[in-house]
């Protein structure tokens, strides 16, 4: 049996007994009624707090290296004609934004195509004389776009009349490698709301760069490689879908790299690939710079980021296997006209990312629970706040778990929990009093605001179409505040439902008032059922129906068909202009 007994005097004549440090001793008898005796050293509360604070640093200094410490850009000189300049890309990333919102249908987005021709053209005149560099204007007429998954699962979007800018570069004494291309691709129009500084004109910046290098390289390649600058993605996908399933490179293609944007700065990170795992081993291979992200996948897949990518079309439409790379950070306010500048970024290619020095890893967190919510208005807005908290003190306990019963032992449990409790009032304080606000300019609600004329007489029961002002947002929390300063007579509720086919409004607030300003009905586009019959000749009794839509003013028209309504179909477009 085990005995406590008291410490062993200074005056011992055991001389290892004045050498050991001070110890709690334990006495074991034995039947000779011998006894050993068990020490078990104690340290200071100060060395397990300098202990905890280096652990804490140490792994702020493993951050910083991963995420923050970027290699220096390069300028044109500096990178030569066969090295990547992050400045030259940042030049094109001000050029295209400088044109303003260029969103499908607009003058700007015209501007942008001419831009990125004229610059592909560049590149065609200055490579290297070994390699072959192919510049195609493509016109995609028309088509239909229907995806099983994500966040479009159940619509079919009809588009037509859109433009894309497609350059290919291939050794120019290797006819086989035209039949085994890879495809790099993202899009150049933006959301009316924004510039599209970050997305996408980034991603385009960082390709024509890229492309600008590869001419120099592309007689050393066993295959060619596709640059697709594609518009439409913002209405649906439909740019990446009309180029897998019309223009004939893209039969040769094996392997597609997306470049997308879910945010306006931070490392381009991989979030989805596959399905053949062989595209992620050579990344993981090859990449000086890896990053990935192993849970990105899924959430997307399950559609809770609520968007989607073109890398969806190019694995469910075209059948590819590939990688999707995107930057998440200040998610919460991208695609708004404020943020959707470049004035602090540099782009940086290693694979690819855009970095401002700022970013921190909760920071990440707070940007991304502002995206989690499907149903805006519904949940309260302290709720982000009770799932961060949880999170950190879930980690927390993980990672300090055997930690713990080293601080437990050492008796520096009360300097340790009353730091904490300091932090913690201290925080609660500042922000209370709004010293530090809550929401800062970087995190603040992005609140989306559509001019609705509605011909349907959903709203009201009016006959004749009427106009409305609707406000929503895709981040949690009601609209009280919002309703209040502006003043406007919104009022706020989940009844009106509407689905703006690309996107759709839940929770959301309506008013009529000052709405009658700035239209008539003779700018209304009207469509006109000509014929409806059932082909009963026929084996399927096929149904044909012809309509007929009169767009009057308008530049764009997003037709959806209700695919849980009509299972299978198809489609024709005959155009007729006056």
């Amino acid at each position: 049996m085990r005995k406590r007994t008291q410490p062993e005097s200074s005056s011992s004549s055991s001389p290892a007994s004045k050498s050991e440090p001070r110890a709690t001793d334990e006495q074991i008898k034995t039947s000779s009624n011998d006894s050993i005796h068990v020490s078990s050293a104690k340290r200071s509360g100060l060395v397990w707090t300098v202990a905890f604070a280096t652990l804490i640093c140490a792994s702020y200094g493993v951050y910083y290296y991963q995420y923050e410490h970027m290699p220096p850009p390069l300028t044109a000189e500096q990178a030569g004609r066969r090295g990547f300049s992050e400045l030259e890309a940042m030049k094109h990333v001000k050029a295209l934004t400088q044109l303003g919102p260029h969103a499908v249908g607009s003058d700007a987005l015209d501007r942008a195509l001419q831009y990125v021709l004229a610059a592909s053209q560049k590149i065609k005149e200055s490579k290297h004389w070994e390699a072959d560099v192919e510049v195609d204007f493509f016109h995609a007429k028309s088509g239909a776009n229907r995806v099983g998954t994500g966040v479009f699962k159940g619509k079919t979007l009809i588009y037509s009349d859109l433009n894309h800018i497609v350059l290919r570069i291939l050794p120019k004494y290797a006819s086989e490698a035209g039949e085994n291309a890879i495809l790099v691709s993202s899009h150049i129009d933006t959301v009316s709301a924004g510039e599209g500084a970050g997305d996408c004109s980034s991603c385009v910046a960082v390709m024509l760069e890229l492309a600008r290098v590869m001419s120099q390289w592309a007689h050393e390649f066993k295959n060619a490689v596709i640059f697709l600058f594609n518009t439409g993605e913002e209405e649906g996908l439909n740019g990446a879908h009309s180029f897998v399933t019309q223009h004939p490179w893209s039969t040769t293609i094996r392997v597609a790299v997306d470049l997308e944007a879910m945010g306006i700065g931070g490392r381009s990170a991989l979030f989805q690939a596959g399905p053949n795992l062989w595209a992620v081993e050579n990344f993981a291979a090859v990449a000086k710079y890896p990053s990935g992200q192993i849970i990105g996948q899924d959430l997307f897949a399950s559609g809770v980021f609520g968007t989607a990518t073109d890398f969806q079309v190019y694995t469910e439409v075209a059948g590819l296997s590939g990688l999707d790379f995107a930057y998440t950070d200040k998610s919460a306010v991208y695609h708004t006209k404020a943020i959707e500048a470049c004035d602090s970024a540099f782009i940086y290619y290693a694979p690819f990312y855009l970095h401002p020095s700022w970013l921190n890893m909760h920071y990440n967190m707070v940007q991304s629970l502002v995206r989690f919510d499907r149903n805006p208005g519904g949940t309260p807005e302290w709720l982000g706040n009770v799932i961060f908290a949880v999170v950190i003190a879930v980690v927390s306990c993980l990672t300090l778990v055997y930690l713990l019963s080293y601080v437990h032992l050492s008796g520096a449990k009360g300097p340790i929990a009353f730091a904490s409790f300091i932090l913690v009032g201290l925080s609660i304080i500042m922000v209370s009093s709004g010293i530090i606000p809550p929401f800062s300019e970087e995190t603040a609600r992005a609140v989306n605001i559509v001019h609705i004329v509605d011909a349907s007489g959903k709203f009201g029961g009016k006959q004749e179409p009427s106009s409305y002002i609707a406000l929503y947002s895709a981040t949690p929390g009601k609209l009280t505040k919002e309703v209040e300063q502006i003043k406007e007579g919104f009022v706020c509720g989940r009844d009106n439902v509407i689905d703006f086919v690309t996107s759709s409004m839940k929770y959301g607030c309506l008013t009529d008032d000052n709405s009658e300003g700035g239209w008539s009905q003779s700018d209304i586009p009207t469509i006109h059922v000509n014929s409806d019959t059932v082909d009963t000749e026929g084996n399927e009794n096929e149904r044909i129906t012809q309509v007929s839509i009169d767009m009057k003013g308008a530049k764009r028209l997003t037709l959806a068909i209700n695919a849980k309504e009509i299972e299978d179909f198809t489609f024709k477009v005959r155009r007729t202009f006056k």
